[in-house]
């Protein structure tokens, strides 16, 4: 469960405060128009942003606090944020592979997400090579590899 009790953030003259829970299961839809804190109300709750008040709580435990990495959420930009330098395969394995994964249960997971996602044809391709829906797919892919709890 998701719950923002009285986030505040504030990003120059622009300012926001919500509430709200996305209960376990549950999906949420932010919709609105450009400018209207969307991508700062998400980027504050994955802890790219620090909130200026308020609480997030994720399955009841406050995480306002923690870096984003101790959060355990998976973030997809709107532009995929590949490295470039490595394949489809080496960018859906990179969080795998920095939190200590076993080779064979990173190579498991990354062969999991390309079936899932369709991308087994693309796997030894370089990013920089593939359409903009499949970067989005890699990119995905990547946020899901480490199974983050939202």
């Amino acid at each position: 469960m998701i719950a923002l009790e009285k986030i505040q953030r504030r990003w120059g003259t622009f300012s926001l405060s919500v509430t709200l829970a996305v209960p376990e299961g549950k999906y949420m839809v932010i919709l609105g128009p450009s400018g209207c804190g969307k991508s700062l109300l998400l980027g504050t709750v994955a802890g790219i942003y620090w909130a200026d008040g308020g609480t997030i709580r994720l399955d009841g435990q406050n995480m306002t606090q923690e870096p984003p990495e101790k959060r355990g959420l998976g973030f997809v930009f709107q532009r995929a944020s590949l490295f470039p330098h490595l394949s489809v395969s080496a960018n859906i394995e990179f969080g795998l592979k920095v939190r200590g994964f076993p080779r064979a249960e990173r190579q498991a997971r990354v062969n999991e997400l390309a079936i899932t996602l369709r991308l087994q044809q693309l796997m030894d391709r370089p990013v920089l090579a593939l359409s903009g829906g499949e970067a989005q797919r890699v990119a995905i892919a990547r946020a899901l590899a480490a199974r983050p709890r939202v």
